[in-house]
């Protein structure tokens, strides 16, 4: 999916708000503190740009530049702050604070909390490590150096580290930005709609289908029910999970958080998903009898037996 929680258009993505994903934790704890910084690793993930909304850029720090920053350094505003001994708080333009296990992935001035930057891309991480975007709670996203692929995206700026076939987004150039997808693609009955166009809308009035730019209200106009199609498989996503939220849209995630896994084969489907196994790739659901389909034909999900 070309998009990513970056895209929506902010001065910095610091203080974004999560709508959509849960919290990984009601106490999070402190990310521990990096070795010498080292070689990247891909991880090939991207976040999901519908289920996140950004505050006023008046609230954010400001980026300090539109290029790679120094290694084992993170942009901070106009200030620059030292891996594993600072992270840089996205408040009142940016400040660096001492990393302090008390405050967890946090960071906190008067009344206000945001999420923290323990890294800003994966050179600042140890190696096998990449810095990753996650949930410190429902409200506030944070950075932080991770094994494995990164459950809301891998962090960089432009020119950076970047898995292979995916490039850095910054959108309005705030950094850290996010590592996306430069193919995006999306099935949309006879036809693979991507360029410009990357998502499909799925009318289940019409029962039919139309290739639409990934944003906000592409399907605006039609009478519903409606569905957008970003993928339906790892391989629409760049090898990130294709999941659907409650209203059956899908999207390109690392992880599928309090979400389903849609597929073309079993072999799409991950293993186990929250705890469950895995039973195969099924068609959805047919609507109760009265109401209109919900998603095309070709929409399958995969099945896991319950725990």
């Amino acid at each position: 999916m070309r998009s990513s929680f970056l895209r929506a258009g902010s001065a910095a993505i610091v203080s974004l708000v999560l709508a959509g994903c849960p919290a990984r934790s009601s106490s999070p704890t402190e990310p521990a503190r990096p070795a010498t910084p080292a070689a990247p690793v891909s991880t090939g993930t991207v976040p999901h740009a519908a289920s996140i909304t950004l505050p006023s850029p008046s609230t954010t720090a400001s980026p300090r530049s539109d290029e790679t920053g120094p290694q084992g350094t993170i942009a901070c505003g106009a200030a620059v702050c030292r891996v594993g001994a600072e992270k840089c708080c996205p408040l009142d333009g940016g400040f660096c604070a001492p990393v302090s296990p008390a405050q967890g992935s946090y960071c906190t001035k008067g009344d206000q909390t945001r999420g923290a930057l323990f890294c800003d891309d994966s050179s600042d991480c140890p190696a096998g490590q990449s810095c990753c975007w996650d949930a410190a709670d429902s409200e506030n996203l944070y950075t932080h150096c991770a094994v494995g692929p990164c459950a809301l995206g891998q962090a960089c700026h432009v020119g950076g580290p970047c898995p292979s076939g995916f490039e850095c987004s910054t959108p309005d150039k705030p950094n850290p930005g996010t590592c996306e997808w430069k193919s995006p693609q999306a099935p949309c009955g006879a036809r693979t709609c991507t360029g410009a166009t990357p998502a499909c809308c799925w009318n289940g009035r019409t029962k039919t289908a139309r290739c639409v730019a990934d944003k906000p209200g592409a399907c605006t106009g039609d009478e519903g029910p409606t569905t957008i199609i970003r993928c339906m498989a790892p391989s629409d996503c760049g090898g990130s999970t294709c999941c659907a939220g409650p209203s059956r849209d899908t999207y390109c995630q690392g992880e599928c958080i309090n979400a389903g896994v849609v597929c073309r084969t079993k072999a799409d489907c991950p293993p186990t998903l929250e705890g469950a196994s895995l039973v195969d790739c099924v068609a959805a659901s047919p609507p109760e009898p009265g109401e209109l389909p919900k998603v095309p034909p070709w929409y399958k999900e995969c099945s896991y037996a319950s725990k």
